[in-house]
């Protein structure tokens, strides 16, 4: 059941509050001001369902390589826009990370705040448009936005956070305007790199308790059907409704971008077994 806009503002404040006290104790995963500011490498929550499908003999033929960077999370906080200066300009913040997202042939990572315009920092989540011009500029192709995220300012904030992804030059994953965006998108990207083609695919757990409103289900790939409460009902139907439209264009390779688990607990669930499941390659079969 959608929460009204009175809890929804409540609950809004509870996180803020919240994520403040978890920035004194966490280790922080993401953009920072000193240091490598962007974390990354292949990350747990992608999750590759493999699929050389064209029967190729190794014998026969040569390989291709592809380099995929996959960056941890970047959480919007205070820290990260300040990180920019008064200019906003994360030139420098990124210089770490910059070389190896733009060496790669391909590369993404999961944006974990809003871009709702100021006051920005934590307690918003929401970050200046600067911010995603750099991450294009420093090598960045698809942009993770399902998420604990995803609605924090409602649907009017998740569309203009896909609006400014894709201003930037990115490709949001996981998230959808409205039904009919979701429709045309089918819940899933397609990239060809060198000759391969790649299939991307992006869901979450939840979304700090927040439900999508009616009319709107579609706007965020969804892990469970209980996604506002206990984790505990596999959305089958809407994974494999998104696996199975994706595997109709054939892709040789499909990576599967996954949000989802408890902060600080490596405790694997049963759901998540069961979701691993859902997520199996299907059989190849290759000449020889």
């Amino acid at each position: 059941m959608a929460m009204d806009p009175q809890e929804q503002s409540k609950l809004r404040q509870e996180r803020a509050a919240q994520r403040r006290k978890r920035e004194k104790r966490r280790f922080f995963i993401g953009l920072g001001i000193a240091g490598a500011v962007i974390s990354v490498a292949l990350a747990s929550f992608f999750v590759i369902r493999a699929i050389i499908r064209r029967n190729p003999d190794p014998s026969k033929v040569g390989s291709t390589t592809i380099h995929f960077a996959a960056a941890g999370d970047l959480n919007v906080t205070t820290a990260v826009v300040q990180s920019g200066g008064a200019a906003y300009d994360y030139t420098q913040a990124l210089r770490d990370v910059a070389p190896l997202l733009a060496d790669a042939d391909i590369a993404a990572l999961n944006f974990e705040g809003n871009l709702v315009g100021a006051p920005y920092g934590s307690d918003t989540a929401s970050a200046p448009q600067e911010l995603m011009k750099a991450l294009d500029r420093a090598g960045v192709d698809l942009v993770q936005l399902a998420n604990s995220y995803s609605i924090n300012h409602g649907i009017s904030g998740l569309r203009s956070t896909i609006s400014a992804v894709k201003t930037a030059g990115m490709t949001p994953l996981g998230v959808y305007s409205n039904e009919a965006e979701y429709q045309a998108g089918k819940g899933y990207t397609i990239r060809t790199v060198k000759g391969i083609k790649i299939g991307f695919a992006a869901f979450t757990k939840g979304m700090d308790g927040m439900a999508l409103p009616s009319g709107s289900e579609h706007c965020v790939n969804l892990l469970y059907t209980d996604y506002s409460s206990n984790y505990q009902k596999v959305n089958r139907a809407g994974i494999t409704a998104v696996l199975d439209a994706m595997n109709k264009e054939d892709p040789d390779i499909t990576i599967v971008m996954l949000h989802w688990g408890s902060e600080f607990n490596d405790t694997v669930s049963s759901t998540q077994k069961d979701i691993v499941d859902l997520l199996q390659p299907i059989p190849t079969m290759c000449s020889k």
